[in-house]
């Protein structure tokens, strides 16, 4: 069974399609707050699925297409790598990202937590 251009690229669509869906069930639906670096993540995702629709409009060809998909997954590896390196703590954290409690009893970080926002 041979597979044409349109039904690879049909793939590749429902593939990066599945993820982000994944990843909103995951946000919403079981209720795990995303972190920055997870929504990052998200982006490549979001440019694939809009290169393969312009794709699909014959606004570009195969060839570009594949190499533009290649350059954004080489960017979600990156991410990812330094996503996995903060949990790992290979990196430091984005400023952004670090929580400044200093609490020594879980009275103080209770009353520390309920005086700070919801973080994203």
């Amino acid at each position: 069974m041979k597979i044409n251009h349109n039904q690879l690229v049909f793939g590749l669509f429902i593939f990066n399609f599945t993820i982000l869906i994944s990843a909103y069930f995951i946000e919403y639906i079981l209720k795990v707050p995303a972190w920055t670096m997870c929504i990052y993540q998200r982006i490549p995702f979001f440019l694939s699925i809009l290169i393969i629709v312009i794709f699909f409009y014959k606004k570009i060809d195969f060839q570009k297409l594949i190499i533009i998909l290649v350059f954004f997954s080489l960017i979600n590896i990156g991410i990812s790598f330094y996503h996995v390196g903060i949990e790992q703590g290979f990196f430091s954290e984005l400023s952004t990202c670090k929580d400044e409690i200093n609490a020594n009893t879980t009275k103080d970080l209770l009353n520390q937590l309920k005086s700070k926002g919801v973080v994203s």
